[in-house]
């Protein structure tokens, strides 16, 4: 009987610690993420109007979680009423949107751009001031319930667009010009607004950095417009969308018909036809800019609604003699500063008394690329095809051709004033080897030239080629001349004994001997020197040098031109070319000095 006492006894024992372990496995067991959200569960359930969205997270699974605080975003039954499939509850993918695992309160939410919701969708957070929106959807308030928070907002969140907006600002150049021609500027520190296209109400506010470049987080069920504002320059020129600055003639007439007062030539704005019906007008305008909820990048320029417009002046449709005579005595005046440094400074102790300020080497400079302007100016006129539009144009060609030609024999590469439109002072030095060409461009309309200049081109030419070592053009050239039997030793002196040495120079390098002897002994008999009989080139090369040495008196502009080809200058350093003036250094900064000054 004691025996079966303690039986008894045991068995009451064993069946109170059983009873107390199941009681206890209620919670003990559980999940702690799913025991804090049955407890916020409970708490909202006491919420008016949270009721749907506390029986929603009754049905959520975290099993599989991880946690033991949350942030979540509850959605009120109000705004869970407008859906499509209300009063259903809301769906577990939707509804796990909602929810994340962690702790952050406001002060955090301002320091972060993400968060990771458990249905895996990214939360884009967008400050603007005090407000906070998730995936653009705004926080009204928030409670704290056991150890999470919950925010509470007046919709659904939406999944996040898959595809940043990257916004790329640039400045228009509104003070374009030939020489000015940078088209846009990156804008650095613009500011960007966001506005909800539905609502109007501001989304967020971007600054660009230094690169004009801001990120925005697009929301896929929402669209927005935009503005962007630096100083008083928009993203819309009084309503119209701008494509760019015109740069060419040819650009400007490609365009549509433009309002009056906007001149549609270069310096101006490329205006869009946004109807593309052939014209620019009212039709074309638009309120705002909007971003594409496709994702794709936006690419905005600024401009000035006080842009001032490019004037358009007229020119006339002939060239005149006073234009002509206008740019001959400019030629002249330029020309003699060349001839007397080429007399003068083709000496090496003269060279060494040379400063960048010397008066005469600044006059040299400016009054040839005064000269070179004002010719370009004449040569822009779109003059009729006639026969005397025709030679006043190769007259110009031939003056600015000879022009570049002595500044590069005197300074080596040299700035390439090729329009009007140009400012001299903001271009940097051309390599001789293209001043050359240049050069060679124009000279080579001599046909057309007037007849007292085609004999001074065609050895302008021939002189380049000599520089350039390519001597079967250069006795080409010096041909031309002496078979067309129109100059002589008395009618014209100088282009005649040019020509004649020319051709003795370039047989000589050809290894012409024949040629070569043949050229020698007419200079020899033009400068009354008498014959010489077979000699070698070497003979040649030497004899004929000193020979036009002697008797080129009146030869101008040819001199260092020799020096240089016959490597006299080879010891000079920094004297084998002249210094850049002083003044010219001191206006344009593109300008780089030659070696040794």
């Amino acid at each position: 009987m004691k025996k079966m006492y303690y039986l008894i006894v045991l068995a009451f024992i064993s069946l109170t610690f059983s009873c107390n372990d199941d009681d206890e496995g209620g919670n003990g067991n559980q999940n702690p993420a799913q025991v804090e959200i049955e407890s916020v569960t409970t708490a909202l359930e006491a919420v008016p109007g949270m009721s749907t969205f506390a029986q929603s997270l009754k049905l959520l699974d975290l099993s599989n979680v991880d946690g033991k605080e949350f942030t979540l975003f509850g959605v009120s039954d109000a705004a869970l009423s407008l859906r499509a499939t209300a009063p259903n509850l809301i769906s577990s993918d939707e509804l796990k949107r909602h929810v994340v695992v962690g702790k952050f309160n406001v002060e955090k939410l301002k320091t972060l751009k993400k968060l990771k919701a458990l249905s895996g969708d990214s939360l884009s957070i967008t400050v603007n001031g005090n407000a906070i929106s998730i995936n653009g959807i705004a926080i009204d308030s928030v409670k704290i319930i056991a150890n999470s928070l919950v925010f509470f907002v007046n919709k659904l969140i939406p999944r996040v667009a898959e595809k940043t907006v990257v916004f790329e600002v640039w400045n228009w150049n509104e003070k374009w010009s030939p020489e000015n021609n940078t088209e846009a500027m990156k804008a650095k520190e613009a500011t960007i607004k966001i506005y909800n296209q539905i609502s109007s109400s501001l989304v967020a506010t971007l600054t660009t950095d230094t690169a004009g470049r801001a990120a925005f987080n697009l929301v896929s069920d929402q669209t927005y417009y935009y503005t962007v504002e630096k100083g008083d320059q928009k993203t819309l020129y009084k309503g119209f969308s701008v494509g760019g600055i015109i740069t060419t003639r040819e650009q400007a007439e490609s365009l549509p018909a433009y309002p009056a007062g906007y001149n549609k030539m270069p310096g101006g704005l490329v205006l869009m036809d946004l109807n593309a019906d052939g014209k620019i007008d009212d039709n074309d305008k638009m309120p705002n800019a909007y971003i594409s909820i496709a994702g794709q990048n936006e690419i905005a320029h600024l401009v000035s609604d006080n842009f001032v417009w490019p004037v358009a002046v007229s020119t006339p449709d002939t060239i005149s003699m006073n234009n002509m005579s206008e740019c001959s005595v400019l030629y002249l005046r330029a020309n003699d500063f060349f001839g007397i440094f080429d007399r003068n400074f083709s000496d090496l102790s003269k060279r060494l008394t040379m400063k960048s300020n010397n008066s005469q080497l600044d006059s040299l400079w400016t009054s040839s690329y005064k000269a070179i302007k004002q010719i370009n100016t004449y040569l822009e006129i779109e003059a009729l095809d006639t026969e005397t539009q025709n030679r006043f144009r190769a007259d110009l060609r031939f003056w600015r051709g000879t022009l570049l030609l002595n500044l590069s024999i005197m300074f080596g590469d040299v700035p390439i004033l090729s329009s009007s439109q140009l400012d001299i002072n903001s271009l940097p030095r051309n390599k001789v080897a293209d001043v050359y060409n240049f050069a060679l461009a124009d000279l080579a309309i001599t046909p057309q030239a007037s007849r007292i200049y085609k004999e001074g081109a065609l050895n302008n030419a021939a002189l380049i080629y000599l520089m350039k070592k390519d001597y079967a053009r250069a006795l080409d050239r010096a041909n031309a001349i002496l078979e067309a039997g129109i100059i002589n030793i008395t009618n014209d002196r100088a282009n005649y004994l040019k020509a004649l040495y020319f051709k003795l120079e370039a047989s000589i390098e050809l290894g012409r001997t024949v040629e070569a002897m043949q050229a020698f002994n007419q200079f020899e008999a033009v400068t009354t020197q008498g014959q010489t009989p077979n000699a070698t080139l070497e003979y040649l090369r030497t004899n004929s040098r000193s020979i036009f040495d002697k008797y080129s008196g009146g030869i101008y502009n040819v001199t260092y031109a020799n020096i240089m080809r016959w490597g006299e200058n080879a010891s000079w350093g920094p004297q084998m070319l002249l210094p850049i003036p002083a003044s010219a250094m001191n206006n344009n900064s593109k300008l780089i000095q030659n070696s040794g000054w």
